[in-house]
């Protein structure tokens, strides 16, 4: 692999791989690599596989839905943004939850996600998955769809540069097919080569800048070897991206002239939809705008002037209430609970897809039931007629809260829109991302409050200063000649620092040092936080119970204090319960690793209660004694008793597991009685309907070793696995070697991570803060439940993992005890304050440094201004 990828790293051509491995469940598995770390592998079919592709009719291809990621901080600021790992805003959110609620209001379904390694894309595709109920889909997060990099424009303002280079020569680096803006160098504020995440990526493959031409080129293999195959199979694939590597990817399935792609906008958070015929050709949408063949779902730019109308009514009208995301604060979703009398049929939606009241644009509405022929059983025997996830409550919920935000489109001056036709954007050109312009269709009394974007710009040639770029950030609104210096150092050129003397700042180490006692690669293992069932009792199993608010606080201390601790993770394991998923987002989320690949699986989920699913363990405990309710709860052996087939938490009546599982002999008898009540052939897998320890072990432990071990653990790499407690009680009875006769004293607590040291062949916990001082040993063990013999997990000489101290820079000497205020500024003991500037060095340390005001006099000079 690294001979090819050394042959390939200039070449657009993918390397297909074929690995055999010797297992009873999984035969082999294709690679499809790119020579820079991103890879992804399918199973290869089986004799059954092959057996059912022959039953079946040929396979239509799949649906592509194309969403670019939501506003982010930047595109707010109108800075150049390009690799810079900046997030969602409060907007943006709301952008994405509206397209989620306009596909599942059409019925459309997502088998497989493709993002980029940026937060901002990545999160889009978390709320996206999250709203549609399908948040156990595969996502593959890649860097060949990042947004265009930008070069030394990245962190600087779009107005700012136009009026000091002209905005002609600002568009070409903005949007040009072969320009390249200037290049990037290592003393750029936001230099990449420093990022974990792209670690894979060799010199030679890590662009300095990029032109829109070299976008499409990186894009190229990822769409003619990933995503084609996939559709082709008949995969339901989203792309959740950015304006430019998006504009590759159309010019790709449209033949797009290089001329035409400049006016082809793309617009944050609205769907487009493609559809394909048996050669992979796209089928023109009689509503396709020119030149795309695909449809958008909603109107460009009237969401977003509809939100602004909102914010600024509920400044204007006292008592009206601006709804803002639920979960705008701490960018986390909460999963909706999917299984066990949770089910809910699209069946309305399917049979009018095309509807389109409320404004969409897109597809014509169906007048009366004649228009839509349905055969007998279609939908009762489709995927829609399974359980998908979402409750009749849910999807009510999230198709009222669609119908809100359409009334908010009466706000704004619909007779405006039809005069617009164009928009000038930030550098002084036409626009095409934003259809229309949110200052000319807002009511009247709104235009006073936008801000005024024109700015007198240079003309001619002008000579652009590239050390200057990579040493200078501008203010966003600029309009001056003046331009503000944002990111200054000691070492900056003397035209910069001649007027005034710089004030040294304050600066200390951020993250911190791994405990050097624990071997290297890491394991963490962690049980999902707690659930609404967990808190009332109730037996859960492979039922999709949701976490409820203390879990998620379980969850996300969990990644704080694995991030004081100076844990990072290359790959994350989890199952495909949204309890297990939620959890490992908000540890990624508190470590700000995102990116990091998240592989979810069905073999890593909570072992099945059979017909004890959604019941409750006292009544169990009752009825039937309490010794047989241990065996049923804890046992190794014995498994409770098993659920009907007609039960609406077995597996066999969730989509996920009809559809997405294939690593699983036929069952004859389902397939038989499902045939007979759909009235066409089926075949189904043989799903569990009940299990013992030992029945869950048999799934769990061989993927560890035939997965996790050789893929990731013996490459290097560190894991976080993200589980429910028996799936977890299995790999710890493996890897602590704990005897079958013991196996029942073990217990595992919600949300802590428990980190395996293979040189003593037990578990460790993590030192916490208390308010007597650290939380160590057996204090941990008094805290939490790991049963009656913690002995099995631990070594009780060895139970915790203490903070390592972390140095501190000289400097901060001078400064006496601080502490960090949620509000990002740095509080000093006499209550003064000041912002707080964040930064990694080559080593991969992160920096914290500030103005001390007490030293500057509480002055904001431009000495102190010019050091900021």
């Amino acid at each position: 692999i690294t001979e090819l990828s050394q042959k390939n790293v200039g070449g657009n051509t993918a390397v297909k791989l074929t690995a055999r491995k010797s297992r009873s469940w999984q035969s082999a598995r294709h690679y499809q690599y790119f020579g820079d770390g991103t890879m992804r592998h399918q199973r290869q079919d089986s004799t059954w596989d092959k057996m059912i592709k022959i039953i079946q009719p040929p396979v239509q291809p799949g649906t592509l839905i194309v969403v670019r990621h939501g506003e982010s901080e930047w595109n707010a600021k109108r800075l150049f943004t390009g690799w810079v790992d900046t997030d969602l805003t409060d907007r943006g959110i709301r952008e994405i939850e509206h397209a989620s609620r306009l596909l599942l209001e059409r019925g459309y379904t997502v088998d497989i996600t493709y993002t980029s390694l940026l937060k901002r894309a990545v999160r889009s595709s978390w709320i996206m998955l999250n709203e549609i109920n399908q948040i156990y889909t595969p996502v593959v997060k890649t860097w060949r769809l990042n947004e265009r990099m930008y070069g030394a424009l990245e962190g600087h303002s779009k107005p700012g540069l136009a009026n000091l280079y002209g905005g002609e020569v600002v568009q070409k680096w903005r949007a040009g097919m072969e320009d390249k803006p200037p290049p990037m160098s290592p003393d750029h504020p936001y230099w990449h080569g420093f990022e974990r995440k792209y670690a894979n990526l060799s010199s030679d493959i890590m662009p300095l800048s990029e032109s829109l031409q070299d976008t499409i080129d990186r894009t190229t293999p990822l769409w003619d070897t990933n995503i084609v195959t996939d559709l082709k199979a008949g995969k339901n694939v989203m792309i959740m991206a950015h304006r430019n590597s998006i504009k590759g990817i159309l010019k790709l399935i449209d033949g797009i002239s290089n001329e035409d792609l400049q006016q082809v906008g793309v617009p944050n958070g609205i769907p487009l939809v493609y559809k394909f015929d048996m050669n992979m050709k796209p089928i023109k949408h009689e509503h396709a705008a020119w030149p795309l063949s695909g449809v958008w779902l909603g109107k460009k730019g009237l969401l977003r002037a509809a939100l602004e109308q909102e914010a600024e009514l509920s400044k204007r009208i006292e008592g009206y209430n601006y709804t803002k995301s639920a979960n705008t604060a701490e960018f986390y979703y909460h999963a909706p609970s999917m299984g066990h009398n949770s089910r809910y049929t699209i069946r309305d939606l399917t049979l009018d897809t095309n509807n389109t009241s409320g404004g969409g644009d897109g597809e014509k509405k169906h007048t009366s039931a004649q228009d839509v022929t349905v055969k007998a059983g279609e939908l009762d025997g489709n995927e829609n007629s399974y359980i998908y996830g979402g409750t009749d409550a849910n999807l009510v919920r999230k198709l009222t809260l669609l119908d809100q935000e359409r009334k908010l489109f009466d706000l704004v001056d619909h007779s405006a829109i039809a005069t617009v036709k164009e928009n000038v954007d930030e550098v002084g050109v036409v626009n095409p991302d934003i259809y229309i312009d949110p200052r000319v269709i807002l009511a009247p009394k709104m235009l006073e409050h936008m801000p005024s974007n024109t700015c007198s710009t240079p003309t001619g040639i002008v000579e652009v200063d590239i050390q200057r770029l990579n040493q200078t950030n501008y203010f966003a609104n600029t309009c001056s000649d003046t331009i503000t210096n944002l990111a200054i150092d000691d070492a900056a050129p003397a035209e910069y620092t001649n007027k005034t003397s710089l004030v040294k700042p304050i600066c200390k180490r951020n993250n911190a040092i791994l405990n050097p006692i624990l071997s290297r690669p890491l394991l963490v293992i962690i049980r999902h936080g707690k659930t609404e069932h967990n808190k009332l009792g109730l037996f859960t199993g492979w039922e999709d119970a949701a976490l409820s608010p203390e879990g998620r606080k379980e969850a996300r201390t969990a990644g704080k204090l694995l991030k004081k601790h100076g844990f990072k993770f290359d790959v994350v394991y989890t199952s495909w319960l949204s309890r297990a998923i939620e959890t490992a987002w908000l540890v990624l989320n508190e470590l700000e690793s995102l990116w990091n690949p998240i592989i979810k699986t069905w073999r890593l989920n909570e072992r099945m209660y059979g017909a004890l699913t959604g019941l409750s363990k006292k009544m169990i405990r009752q009825l039937y004694g309490d010794d047989q309710f241990k065996k049923w709860r804890r046992g190794y052996n014995e498994p409770p008793p098993a659920i009907s087939s007609f039960s609406s938490a077995y597996p066999g009546n969730d989509i996920r597991y009809v559809k997405y599982v294939s690593d699983m002999p036929i069952s004859w008898f389902e397939s038989i009685i499902r045939s007979l009540a759909h009235g066409q052939v089926e075949l189904h897998r043989k799903l569990p309907k009940t299990e013992s320890l030992k029945d869950c072990m048999e799934r769990t432990v061989p993927f560890f070793m035939n997965e996790i071990k050789p893929d990731s653990i013996d490459k290097g790499k560190n894991v976080l696995i993200a589980s429910s407690e028996n799936a977890i009680r299995g790999l710890l009875m493996h890897l602590c070697k704990i005897p079958e006769d013991r196996i029942n004293a073990v217990e595992i607590p919600t949300g802590l991570p428990l980190i395996y040291d293979k040189n003593i062949g037990k578990i460790r916990l993590l030192q916490e803060a208390g308010p007597d001082g650290a939380i160590t040993g057996e204090m941990l063990l008094a805290k939490y439940k790991f049963g009656d013999s913690p002995e099995l997990l631990f070594d009780l000489s060895q139970i915790d993992v203490p903070l390592v101290e972390t140095p501190v820079d000289p400097a901060a000497i001078n400064n006496s005890a601080v502490t960090n205020d949620s509000d990002g500024k740095k509080t000093t003991l006499d209550g003064t304050s000041s912002d707080i500037f964040r930064f990694s060095t080559k080593d991969d340390v992160e920096w914290s440094c500030y103005i001390d005001n007490e030293r500057t006099g509480g002055k904001e000079s431009q000495e102190v201004e010019k050091t900021k």
